[in-house]
């Protein structure tokens, strides 16, 4: 199971904030041992393993690149596109979900209401710092 789900990360990170609900359902299965009255070190060494070659093993052909550092920099930048904004994606958060739909809104309005009435024809793109801390 954590081999999977390390695997799923490595594949789709969008299920990265589906770990630590993943972690507890681990060290309560698995883990934990005597019906969850005693932590069992060697399972959740052997789980920890599995979890770090599977996480690390489809890296390797990166590090072993020209130039690792630079090839794993793009990689981060390309699975979190902060650079380009985030409401360009499927998996923005609610706020930039509404902010996208207000803006079709005010640029349907603006279509078919004369600017002299309608001064504000789309909202402002937001700048990639306010997509970070937002």
């Amino acid at each position: 199971g954590a081999a999977l789900y390390a695997l799923l990360v490595n594949l789709k990170h969008l299920y990265l904030p589906l770990a630590p609900v993943y972690l507890v359902y681990i060290f309560g299965k698995y883990c934990f041992v005597d019906e969850g009255r005693r932590f069992s070190i060697q399972k959740f060494l052997g789980v920890a393993v599995v979890t770090a070659s599977t996480l690390i093993l489809p890296w390797v052909p990166f590090l072993l690149q020209e130039h690792p550092k630079e090839q794993l920099l793009q990689i981060v930048a390309r699975l979190f596109p902060f650079g380009r904004g985030l409401v360009h994606d499927y998996w923005a958060a609610n706020v930039w979900a509404f902010f996208s739909l207000a803006d079709k809104v005010v640029r349907f309005l603006a279509a078919r209401i004369p600017s002299s009435m309608m001064p504000i024809r789309r909202l402002p793109e937001p700048t990639p710092l306010v997509c970070a801390i937002c």
